[in-house]
């Protein structure tokens, strides 16, 4: 005798008729995963302090620039701040990996040193606001 859902001809309830299917393992699950949140926020880190000093660069505080110095560093903070948001998401993230491989731990150290840097030049950038708009020397000589 055969029970309800067995063999049979393709008709009725079948095998597969209202079970539901497994979901497809996909790439947007690894990108969810702890290991990927690490290297997109470690990239974003790096990318946001690199974006900092390149825009730095291309516009030099001189003569010949139609925007103001204390502009210019308004402006080139901006990529600092939110680094300082990937960095911290980078360290989060890396904290919640159970195994770490060796990429991982050079990627760790890579997102501490521009981690830091971005640290830097927040400091610097509230420095000079505080020294330029309100003549406050407490920090530097």
């Amino acid at each position: 005798m055969m029970k309800l859902g067995e063999g049979g001809d393709g008709e009725g309830l079948g095998v597969g008729g209202d079970e539901p299917k497994k979901p497809e393992q996909t790439s947007a699950q690894i990108w969810r995963s702890p290991r990927g949140v690490f290297f997109i926020s470690a990239t974003l880190t790096v990318f946001c302090f690199l974006s900092h000093f390149f825009y730095l660069l291309l516009v030099e505080p001189s003569q010949s620039s139609a925007l103001l110095k204390e502009s210019i560093f308004a402006y080139s903070s901006i990529p600092l701040f939110i680094g300082m948001v990937f960095f911290v998401a980078a360290i989060l993230s890396f904290r919640k990996i159970k195994y770490y491989s060796t990429f991982q731990v050079i990627a760790l150290m890579v997102v501490i040193i521009f981690g830091s840097l971005i640290i830097h030049g927040l400091i610097v950038f509230h420095t000079y606001l505080l020294r330029t708009l309100y003549g406050i020397y407490g920090l530097l000589p």
